[in-house]
């Protein structure tokens, strides 16, 4: 039994993103991870009521043949609201501008809800992969590094800052043209650009601040879309939820989601058709009800979230001190900063750039400070080491050039006919 529920408890916990190596924000999960969760629980919990329930019940007289097709009738057409105490419509016009058209389509409402809070998280995972580098796999190698022996954990520290050097080396422009000048200045340009900065360190920043965008106008426009499904006016649905509570201090019927409706059902005899009114019981509003009253409180706390969110992220990408203090800070524990001035811009501004602090943050976010200190240490070693080699590199061609010609200015100093020849047979070498 345990183990049972220790495996529900487990699955549940991964679904809703805790304990999980994540490369993104927290309220993106709250996005992503939770409000799926929650929606997708909602829509089983409606199912289950439709299902094995009973969502409608219909007044029937005893002498009515056939009760079942009556109440399947009136569940699969739409019924109207009318309050108790006013008359019925007699117009089927205004009959029909009183229907209530939601109730059936509840679950599949959630179901795209729940499709739309993940969207984002799948742009995010499918096109960071066009970024050169797996994130995820970062952040679940630096999570491990919490648990593990240190000779162990030095190792696997040693890999990530590998991995993420040859990253950074390769993901850089290599040739200096016209296109690559106009790429890097539209990337810096436009959040929209954000795919031409594959190359200048911005496309991961760019495709991640595009993400939170879309989190955010999803919770927004979440009101709009249940205001046109469900036929009324959602948008001030809490606050009538929340004034009956203060003035009844009861969660209360509203007329949003009405308990007793009335359903019309034409039945043929021979070559009559008659028209019968039923007065039903709409059991499922009530579940309905408490379920919308909480998502709107939910949504309204998501904008808010992601409005944050959005607005702090807005901040870093316009003040990019912001990026040059977060390394510092680690860079700090073993090199003098100040006397490193020069050496520690290139190592931020040329050598880890934007999408590098964005991978390192997502470090810090899945494992600690001390795991990213030893990192952006062992960074800083690889690009002072890569320095000395591509010195070393330019010092050779250096000797190199000088070499020849000095062997060029011998030849010439020999004689006309001999210096010819050897020029020529230089320049054969050198073809």
């Amino acid at each position: 039994m345990l183990t049972v529920l220790g495996s529900i408890f487990g699955s549940a916990s991964e679904l809703v993103g805790i304990g999980v190596p994540c490369d993104d924000g927290f309220s993106d999960r709250l996005n992503h991870n939770w409000t799926t969760f929650l929606l997708t629980f909602f829509c089983l919990v409606i199912t289950t009521t439709q299902i094995a329930g009973s969502p409608i019940k219909c007044w029937i007289s005893k002498e009515t043949d056939h009760p079942d097709y009556i109440h399947n009738s009136c569940w699969v057409k739409n019924t109207y609201h009318a309050p108790i105490s006013h008359p019925l419509p007699v117009e089927e016009k205004e009959r029909q501008m009183a229907e209530l058209k939601y109730y059936q389509w509840l679950p599949i409402i959630l179901l795209v809800q729940a499709l739309m809070f993940k969207t984002p998280n799948m742009i995010w995972s499918l096109c960071q992969r066009n970024g050169g580098i797996n994130i995820e796999k970062i952040t679940s190698l630096s999570q491990k590094t919490q648990y593990t022996e240190p000779k162990e954990r030095a190792t696997t520290i040693k890999n990530i800052a590998a991995y993420i050097h040859s990253w950074l080396l390769f993901e850089r422009e290599r040739r200096y043209t016209i296109f690559s000048r106009m790429r890097h200045r539209m990337s810096r340009l436009s959040i929209l650009f954000f795919p031409l900065g594959s190359r200048n360190g911005t496309y991961l920043v760019g495709l991640y601040f595009f993400s939170k965008i879309l989190y955010f106008a999803n919770s927004v426009g979440q009101y709009f879309l249940l205001n046109a499904l469900l036929g009324f006016d959602f948008l001030n649905f809490g606050i009538l939820v929340l004034s009956n509570l203060l003035d009844n201090g009861e969660f209360t019927e509203t007329t949003a989601f009405p308990r007793v409706t009335y359903c019309d059902v034409k039945i043929r005899q021979l070559q009559n058709v008659n028209t019968y009114t039923y007065q039903c019981v709409l059991s499922i509003n009530m579940l309905s009800e408490k379920i919308f009253a909480i998502l709107w409180f939910w949504l309204l706390f998501l904008a808010c979230m992601n409005a944050v969110s959005t607005l702090i992220w807005s901040y870093n990408l316009i003040y990019r001190r912001n990026r040059v203090r977060y390394v510092e800070k680690y860079l700090s524990r073993f090199v003098n900063v100040e006397d490193e001035k020069e050496l520690c811009r290139k190592f931020i501004d040329d050598y880890i750039r934007d999408d590098g602090v964005l991978v390192l943050r997502a470090v810090a976010n899945n494992s600690s400070i001390m795991v990213l200190g030893d990192i952006v240490e062992e960074l800083w070693h690889l690009f002072n080491k890569n320095r000395e080699i591509r010195y070393e590199r330019k010092e050779q061609r250096r000797r190199e050039l000088e070499d020849r010609d000095k062997m060029e200015l011998e030849v010439i100093s020999d004689g006309k006919h001999g210096a010819t020849t050897h020029l020529r047979k230089l320049k054969e070498v050198d073809l």
